[in-house]
């Protein structure tokens, strides 16, 4: 009987890598963001385009207080084709440029990157709640707080259910 050999999928070292850098990133201290940071920048030298890697250097940025630099790598995901199987990261990546949008109180783009989001997950609750926040920086408080109701009910629950009264399904 001979043994097969396990071949290490190629991402699977980049993985653990951003892994270990989002751990330096949770510590907020400004040596291990910079540690993570040169994390991100050895995986990014290796691949370029690495989406986890873009993503956790945008989350270094924000924890610099850099939301400059944040948003261009933001932007650069923004750009890239979706992809399913890094779905999270993506709308992480989404979520993250929409707020800082907000910020800036260019609500048309924001509000882009959430129906994006939406668009590949009608059930993220954050991109409901950031439509809301667009809705209410815009004085349309109605429609604010439709979103808002689309968060708290959960979007795909009146659709699985539709004979079920609204009402009771608020109790459940």
């Amino acid at each position: 009987m001979e043994l097969k050999t396990f071949v290490v999928p190629k991402d699977l070292n980049l993985k653990i890598w951003v892994l270990e850098a989002y751990t330096y990133l949770a510590t907020r201290s400004k040596v291990k963001i910079d540690q993570a940071m040169q994390i991100f920048i050895d995986i990014l030298e290796k691949e370029k385009d690495y989406l986890p890697a873009l993503l956790g250097m945008s989350i270094a940025f924000m924890l610099e207080k850099s939301t400059t630099k944040a948003r261009n790598a933001l932007k650069r995901i923004a750009k890239m084709p979706y992809s399913h199987e890094l779905a999270d990261e993506f709308e992480r990546g989404y979520l993250l440029l929409a707020d800082i949008y907000i910020q800036k109180s260019k609500f048309d783009l924001s509000e882009d990157l959430c129906n994006r989001c939406l668009k590949y997950n009608l059930s993220c609750g954050r991109a409901w709640e950031t439509m809301g926040v667009i809705r209410e920086k815009e004085a349309s408080y109605r429609d604010a707080a439709d979103m808002y109701e689309k968060v708290r009910l959960g979007v795909k629950a009146p659709k699985m259910y539709p004979r079920m009264n609204k009402a009771l399904f608020i109790l459940l």
